[in-house]
């Protein structure tokens, strides 16, 4: 495990202020029960890692599907490898749609240069949508690295469910807070 990751609402101060970098995504996932780290999220985090060469910054992102219990994000930080990159967390991000927006605000306010997200293949077309959406005013450029674990039903049926509400996910940024302000702990 390495120093504890820096929050998202703080991380714009603590990343060295120059331009360009990749900014890169680890999107957490979980079941509804269990308090570990779920195997697929271990396969992204994995997957994470290779990118290590090339990245300015971490963000591991996921919420606690379970009150009380660890965040993906946490869970994920608990069992990092890698060293020498910093760790940026958050914790709060719900769903897919506001990982997107705040790893958005944050590639925006660092001036990074790229975005590469880093899921599971069956969620990656959904995942660059709302990241597509979320930078579709900045210049940066978004890439993805797959974890590979099998599109089973229900993960496909969980898909089908997000791709609904995607649209409206990206339209709700207000709500979902966006700036560093509003990514409090």
């Amino acid at each position: 495990m390495s120093s504890s990751p820096v929050h998202i609402a703080d991380a714009a101060s603590v990343l060295e202020p120059r331009a360009g970098g990749v900014i890169v995504a680890i999107l957490g996932y979980s079941s509804r029960s269990g308090s570990d780290l779920h195997p697929i999220c271990a396969g992204r985090l994995a997957r994470g890692t290779e990118e290590l060469p090339h990245a300015r910054a971490v963000v591991l992102s996921g919420w606690a599907r379970r009150n009380g219990g660890p965040s993906e994000a946490e869970l994920m930080w608990q069992a990092w490898p890698g060293d020498g990159v910093p760790l940026v967390a958050d914790p709060h991000a719900r769903t897919t749609a506001e990982s997107a927006l705040r790893v958005a605000a944050l590639a925006r306010s660092v001036a990074a240069s790229e975005v590469r997200v880093v899921t599971s293949r069956w969620h990656m077309r959904r995942s660059l949508f709302l990241f597509r959406g979320a930078l579709r005013d900045a210049e940066i450029e978004i890439s993805a690295a797959c974890a590979d674990d099998p599109p089973t039903v229900p993960r496909r049926i969980r898909e089908l469910g997000g791709w609904l509400v995607a649209p409206a996910q990206l339209r709700r940024k207000a709500d979902i807070g966006v700036t560093a302000a509003e990514t409090a702990r």
